[in-house]
């Protein structure tokens, strides 16, 4: 009885070696392709500027239950997306969306999500951890996704759900990289705003 029970108790502790191990490279794997996002997906000599915030500024920290408004502006016209890497992993097509589903902006002018008039607020769930929301603006109208918008299967209140889990995440980033290597630099330029999602 007594090997039987230190038996039980040794595979416990293999078995939660084992996922506490995994769960810490999910985590890694994430923090990883965030910051992937950051520092690949980079134009250092645009000819034009895109901008984008989120209401409490770059680092900003949100609780659950806050409502989150991001805001963009170029200073030409052009062609925005804007895809958004949650602490969870996946990503979500935030602009263009089933409220705006022209992605062309008008340069100069700034927008805001949600905007006046959108039946919906993004309110904060968790979990905690780093938030990035890329820009990416292109002078031509160049799409950088596989498909519209509305055939991803996450499409769900207004917006694209283009992927779910950590490798899809990393499918679709090495895509967006592909998809703007081919783009003259002086045509495209983006942006990054992070913010940090914690509990009280």
């Amino acid at each position: 009885m007594r090997k039987a029970i230190i038996c039980l108790l040794t595979l416990a502790m293999i078995f939660g070696f084992a996922y506490s191990t995994m769960a810490q490279k999910i985590t890694v794997t994430i923090e990883s392709i965030q910051v992937r996002v950051k520092t690949i997906i980079v134009n250092p000599t645009p000819s034009f500027n895109i901008d984008v915030w989120v209401d409490r500024g770059d680092g900003g920290i949100y609780y659950p239950g806050d409502n989150l408004y991001v805001y963009f502006r170029a200073d030409r016209d052009c062609y925005l997306t804007l895809i958004d890497f949650p602490p969870e992993g996946g990503a979500t097509v935030i602009f263009p969306n089933a409220y705006h589903s022209n992605n062309f902006i008008r340069g100069g002018r700034v927008y805001r999500i949600p905007a006046p008039g959108y039946d919906f607020e993004f309110s904060i769930a968790g979990p905690s951890g780093m938030e990035v929301i890329k820009a990416i603006a292109t002078l031509s109208d160049v799409w950088l996704l596989d498909r519209r918008i509305d055939q991803y299967s996450g499409y769900q209140e207004g917006f694209a759900r283009i992927s779910v889990t950590v490798g899809d995440t990393k499918i679709l980033v090495d895509t967006l990289i592909d998809r703007v290597r081919p783009i003259p630099r002086n045509n495209w330029a983006e942006d990054t705003v992070v913010f940090y999602v914690r509990y009280r």
